[in-house]
């Protein structure tokens, strides 16, 4: 597909209406032959999609029924495990009653986001606008504070998503995907804004069996091939790493063919599938690209830490914001080098997703995400480098008190780009660092207060593997219940 169109540069400040309506033709999607239901495997993400398809394709009928399509949807998930071809088979699936467009965020600028709000307004069908990479764009603040034209991007995508919201037009999606969310912009992430995420994972053994086998069936193979162990030395391998793993083993079997002068003859004794790929060859491009024999499993050690970690969100969230804004939590047998939990907590602004965060809200929620290394210290004795992300997740809500100019230790909105000088910036990071040395005592506090029912919290979730709904509930009430009466639940730090 063709991104530039002929006499258009991705920094033109303006756009002249021929320009803008062939940049679009050149990214919008008119045939794509793949359907949701030809993928393999992604059954969770898939049947999410399949939603977004429905409500797409019967917008009034969604209407009727008191719903509506969001007006964008994030998919997240590693490099190469299935999140562009989600959003092409969504178009495949959709089309031609909406309209597609594909792109990638390096490519937008404000002048090409305002003829994207001008076409979608002209149309009288729904509208996909599909964007990759949307890390590049909405890269958190303290990454880009000396970029002001990303920044610019990002206002004007965000005031898009705003603007296109009329119910009684018809429906405009905005899809990014990215395999780095935790970077991502908070101002991005928020409800009705990219809030609504859909998480994409590795395939798990039965999909790579199932996508070995599809890929299989178009190459020449010496017979029926065991893939079991194939599949075991694949753990947590993408898609795009399984293709290429196949494309590597019939290379290795047309070399071996080559070698031995069976290629392309009609005798010799693989004369009857010369250069045929079979399980050595699979095996050998497996271990060249760094595959084990056999994944190992977290340990029963390792599991425990996860259910630490998870049940430290889980409980502070409870406390520092409600019980409700828990959503669900997991602790599941992952191969190592990948995440073994989530929690999933609510913003405190679903109700209203146009309301701004107060500085209590982002303060709690930057105390939540430091909550799993107390957790892991109380119960194991010491944090491990999985709390990583937690702590610069809470980096960035605490930056953000700070460039909003909420944060009464620094109440002026100044642009995180803005060259503030030394003086200034080290003026900046000690009430930046001061703020993360309350939220991390407020942590502490809530967590020894509730040492015991941390400890319960965790090991219901080890058993359970997955918390949610009523139970989850219960598993927190009891919790807080543990250490005595369960008294206020909000915190300020």
């Amino acid at each position: 597909m063709d991104t530039e169109s002929p006499g258009l540069r991705p920094d033109d400040p303006e756009i002249t209406p021929d320009d803008a309506e062939r940049w679009i033709e050149a990214h919008r999607v008119r045939s794509v032959h793949a359907r949701l239901e030809d993928l393999t495997g992604l059954e969770h993400p898939k049947r999410a999609v399949q939603a977004l398809a429905w409500g797409l394709a019967h917008p009034d009928e969604l209407r009727a029924a008191g719903g509506s399509v969001p007006p964008a949807v994030l998919l997240t998930g590693p490099v190469g495990c299935g999140k562009t071809s989600l959003a092409r088979a969504l178009a495949g699936t959709v089309a031609p009653r909406v309209v597609f467009i594909e792109l990638t965020a390096s490519e937008l600028t404000p002048a090409r986001v305002a003829a994207l709000t001008r076409y979608a307004q002209t149309l009288d069908q729904p509208l996909v606008i599909f964007i990759d990479e949307l890390s590049w764009l909405g890269m958190d603040r303290s990454d880009r504070r000396h970029d002001p034209e990303s920044r610019a991007v990002l206002y004007a995508v965000l005031s898009a998503i705003s603007g296109l919201r009329d119910p009684g037009h018809a429906p405009v999606l905005w899809l990014g995907a990215t395999s780095d969310a935790d970077s991502l912009d908070p101002a991005l992430t928020r409800p009705g804004r990219f809030g609504h995420v859909i998480e994409v994972r590795a395939p798990d053994a039965p999909t790579r069996q199932a996508h070995l086998e599809r890929l299989l069936a178009t190459r020449r193979t010496a017979g029926p091939i065991d893939l079991g162990p194939i599949v075991e030395m694949t753990a947590g391998s993408s898609f795009a790493s399984l293709d290429q793993l196949v494309d590597d083993g019939l290379a290795l079997a047309l070399a071996d063919a080559d070698a031995t002068n069976d290629l392309g003859r009609g005798d010799g004794p693989a004369a009857s599938t010369p250069g045929a790929v079979d399980a050595r060859h699979l095996a050998e491009a497996a271990l060249a690209r760094g595959h084990t024999s056999a994944a190992r499993e977290r340990s029963a050690d390792e599991l425990w830490r996860a259910a630490a970690h998870e049940a430290g969100h889980a409980i502070a969230a409870a406390m520092a914001l409600s019980i409700g804004a828990v959503r669900a939590v997991t602790v599941a047998s992952r191969v190592v080098d990948h995440s073994g939990g989530h929690t999933t907590i609510g913003e405190p602004c679903d109700e209203s997703a146009e309301r701004s965060l107060t500085e209590s809200e982002l303060r709690a929620h930057a105390t939540v995400a430091l909550a799993s290394v107390i957790a892991e210290r109380l119960l194991l004795g010491e944090a491990s480098t999985g709390a990583a992300d937690d702590v610069r997740r809470a980096a960035q809500l605490l930056m953000e008190r700070l460039d909003s100019g909420v944060d009464e230790a620094w109440p002026v909105a100044w642009p995180a780009w803005l060259d503030l000088g030394p003086a200034m910036a080290d003026r900046r990071a000690a009430v930046l660092w001061s703020s993360m040395e309350r939220c991390q005592a407020a942590a502490e506090a809530m967590l020894e207060a509730h040492r015991s029912g941390l400890e319960r919290f965790a090991h219901h979730l080890l058993r359970a593997g997955h918390l949610a709904g009523p139970e989850l509930r219960q598993a927190l009430l009891d919790a807080l219940a543990a250490d005595g009466p369960e008294g206020a639940l909000r915190v300020v730090a």
